[in-house]
């Protein structure tokens, strides 16, 4: 009798002993993943602000071309009288 209770409290204890290694190996998993997704998250926003900044970089050049075509257009007529 003292012999099985003895190894149901072994037991237990090995139990209790995996269930905590189990809770920390899946709270350092969790971190791991959260830093991971985080740093996609900004690498993500980073490119977008980017892509963002080329195009408006994009469109101003653009105007800026419209208008020399403009004035351009503009002489040409004025030399061509």
């Amino acid at each position: 009798m003292l012999d099985n209770q003895q190894q149901i409290l072994t037991a237990l204890q090995t139990l209790k002993q995996d269930q905590a290694e189990f809770h920390k190996t899946t709270q350092a998993t969790l971190v791991r993943q959260h830093q991971d997704y985080l740093s996609h998250f900004w690498a993500l926003n980073n490119a977008q602000s980017q892509a963002q900044n080329l195009q408006s970089r994009m469109f101003s050049d653009q105007r800026v071309m419209m208008q020399q075509l403009e004035a351009l257009k503009n002489r040409m007529t004025q030399l061509s009288r």
